[in-house]
């Protein structure tokens, strides 16, 4: 009997280890407030903990009546060099094409600069993202990500291409601020329903678990900018800026 015990013991440790193994690591980025920290990981989802929960931004692929998230795309590429990433994705829907997403983290402020490009693509790509999430709660960067319960009483404020996220506590409410490209078509969302990006884009604002999620056409060989921060008096951004933001953060 002790014999089975031991065996049994053993194999719950071992499904124990291999599903820790199988558990992706997060990838931490290092912001210039040592409280803070960017989850990322090996495909374009990025939380921001500073140090409370202050959202997700997560990035997809529309082509017609077809979308996917990067994880489902046939072939990526993922490299690291010292935090800033690079990630770049092959598929049918990109047809004979490729897509790059490049990430830096500020200097100035807590925040990220992503560069989006493409080559050879077809006519009508388009980029999705959704952002939201932030919950104001403090939590592990496991724990981080794009999840419903994350985004209940969030607040958007949208001016064209500039977002403003409230979250928090109604006396204590704090800001987070993103920009997209000007082409971009935001709408409310429904952060239940991410089967697809389009499913998430077309779910709808009568939810408990709102989302602000958008697009825009991808043009061959053009560079797109998005860029999350925490607005302060030397970190307040416009979107003519982010290009040469982010080829001083690269050229570090």
């Amino acid at each position: 009997m002790r014999k089975i015990a031991s065996l049994l013991c053993l194999l719950v440790v071992s499904i124990s280890c291999l599903k820790a193994q199988g558990k992706p690591t997060p990838i931490i980025l290092k912001t210039q407030n040592p409280t803070s920290q960017i989850v990322a990981g090996k495909v374009p989802q990025f939380s921001f903990l500073l140090p409370e929960m202050a959202g997700t931004l997560r990035l997809g692929i529309i082509s017609g009546n077809e979308s996917r998230w990067p994880e489902q795309l046939k072939s990526n590429t993922f490299s690291n060099k010292s935090g800033f990433l690079i990630y770049e994705y092959k598929d049918v829907l990109l047809e004979k094409g490729l897509l790059r997403v490049k990430a830096a983290p500020l200097t100035l402020t807590d925040g990220l600069i992503l560069e989006i490009s493409t080559e050879n693509i077809p006519a009508g790509l388009q980029l999705f993202w959704a952002c939201g999430a932030a919950s104001g709660k403090t939590i592990s960067a496991n724990e981080a990500g794009m999840k419903p319960e994350y985004c209940k009483d969030n607040v958007f404020v949208v001016e064209r291409n500039d977002v403003t996220i409230f979250y928090g506590e109604s006396m204590k409410l704090k800001t987070i601020n993103l920009l997209f490209p000007v082409e971009t078509e935001s709408v409310l969302s429904d952060a239940h329903q991410q089967t697809s990006p389009l499913a998430f884009y077309i779910s709808g604002k009568k939810t408990d678990a709102p989302a602000l999620t958008g697009k825009f056409t991808l043009v061959p060989n053009k560079k797109y900018y998005i860029c999350v921060y925490r607005q302060t008096k030397d970190a307040d951004y416009n979107y003519s800026h982010l290009a040469e933001l982010f080829n001083k953060l690269i050229s570090k």
